[in-house]
Formats: C-alpha cells, sequence, structure tokens
C-alpha cells in the first residue's frame, strides 16, 4: 500500500506536471502555471534582493519559509518536484540493481557543509546585484529538467510515430491525426541541463537524495530556519498508535 508520503509526492508532482503542459498550450496565463516556481524561498528571497525591489508575486517562497520555522522541512519531503523526481529515480534504480551506499557519517556531516556554500554564493550575487537564483534553484533546475529535455524528447517520439502512422491515418480519414504537429522549444542550455541532471541522479549511488541533503540552496536556508521547528511531525503518530493499542487491549473493568 502507498504510504501517505508516497501519496503526497505523486500528487505533488503530477500537479507540477499538469501545470508545465498547460503552460505550452495557448491561454496558458488563466492558469498559475508558475506555481510551483513561486513556491521557493531562494527564487524569492534571492529575486527580491538581487532586484531591490519588493515583488509581491513572490510571497508564496517567502510563506514557505514562514511554515517551514513551524513545521521544518515539510516541503522538501512531501511537495518539492525536484525531491519527488530523485525520490522516483533513487526507487527506480535501486530496485532495478541492489547498490551499497558509500557515505560515511563523518563524510556525511562534512558533506553537508557545501550547501550552505552554495547558498552563501546565490545571496551573495544577490547582494551585489546578480542574480544566480536559476543556476540553483531545484525548482528552476528541474522545470528545465522537465520543459527544455523531456517534453521535446516526447515530442520527438510523438512526431515519429505520426509519421509511421500517416499513411493509415489518411485512409482512415483522421486528417486531425495526419496534420498534428506538437510545438516544442530549444535553448542553448539544454546540455547543461543534461550533464547536471546525470550527475544528480549519479550521485544516488552514494546517498539517497544527495542533492537534497548535500548540495541544495533551497534546503540550506529551509535547513537554517527549521532547525528547531516550533511543531514536530516525527513521534506523533507512532505516540499516539501505541497509545491506541495499549488502550485497546487494556483489561477492563467487570
Amino acid at each position: 500500500m502507498m504510504n501517505i508520503r508516497a501519496l503526497l509526492q505523486t500528487a505533488s508532482l503530477a500537479l507540477f506536471l499538469l501545470l508545465l503542459w498547460l503552460a505550452v498550450f495557448p491561454g496558458a496565463e488563466r492558469f498559475p502555471v508558475d506555481l510551483f516556481l513561486r513556491f521557493d524561498p531562494l527564487v524569492s528571497l534571492g529575486t527580491i534582493i538581487s532586484s531591490r525591489n519588493w515583488i509581491p508575486a513572490l510571497m508564496p517562497g517567502l510563506a514557505v519559509l514562514a511554515l517551514t520555522l513551524f513545521f521544518g522541512r515539510l516541503f522538501c519531503g512531501y511537495i518539492c518536484p525536484m525531491g519527488n523526481t530523485i525520490d522516483i529515480s533513487d526507487r527506480a534504480i535501486n530496485g532495478a540493481c541492489k547498490y551499497e551506499r558509500r557515505i560515511t557519517p563523518e563524510r556525511s556531516a562534512s558533506l553537508r557543509k557545501v550547501k550552505y556554500y552554495v547558498l552563501l554564493f546565490v545571496l551573495g550575487t544577490a547582494i551585489l546585484g546578480i542574480s544566480s537564483v536559476f543556476l540553483a534553484s531545484p525548482l528552476s533546475l528541474i522545470t528545465r529538467l522537465y520543459g527544455l529535455i523531456i517534453y521535446p524528447s516526447l515530442v520527438f517520439i510523438a512526431h515519429g510515430l505520426l509519421d509511421m502512422l500517416y499513411p493509415l491515418n489518411v485512409k482512415l480519414g483522421l486528417n486531425f491525426l495526419a496534420y498534428a504537429e506538437f510545438q516544442s522549444y530549444r535553448f542553448s542550455g539544454q546540455w547543461f541541463v543534461v550533464i547536471f541532471f546525470i550527475v544528480v541522479m549519479g550521485l544516488i549511488n552514494y546517498a539517497p537524495r544527495f542533492w537534497c541533503r548535500y548540495i541544495c540552496p533551497s534546503g540550506a536556508m529551509m535547513a537554517i530556519v527549521g532547525r528547531r521547528p516550533l511543531v514536530r511531525r516525527k513521534g506523533y503518530l507512532p505516540a499516539a498508535l501505541i497509545a491506541a493499542s495499549a488502550l485497546r487491549h487494556a483489561p477492563r473493568a467487570p
């Protein structure tokens, strides 16, 4: 049975992909297609600092940061499409070929500092008036993966299938399929995205969620804010289940 975390991750990723798909079609301005991008606190804070302007449209990212103060890194574990994609890839790779993690606890403690250095660099450039958030923001990177790599690849495959089925579609009178065409976009940064995600997925071999744990600057920001969350998620459900079990099996009074 799918646990609650996997269910929320799947729903979040499905909504993200739906909004990304809607962005391709005319009238996309009617939908909040950039909703998830606005949820990234690094994009919000970095853009506001570098532009020297208060941007109301980026408030969702600051709201996520405020919620982190109460609930910890809830966004990282359940909502972030980047983390969800990495988790799905981790389960697929580990299911296909079992592998051993190679990060020792000592090495892990040392590597966790990297994401804070990346955060310091991004915010430092923002203070200087240079916006570098889109080089390291997880929501920006995952949007480019699906929008600039996966979507054009699917379009290429779809066009190949339509070409193969063209004679059949003409004979059947399915002109809307015979002359169907999907719009695709090409950008100069596509190879950077490909290489970046090959490295990110390869690092799964060393530790689960390697990017999230050791590199992600947005995760570093939320780790600082949510270091001591006012409401702790862990422990409540197990404790409640134990208490309920104890009451169920307790001897009843005659």
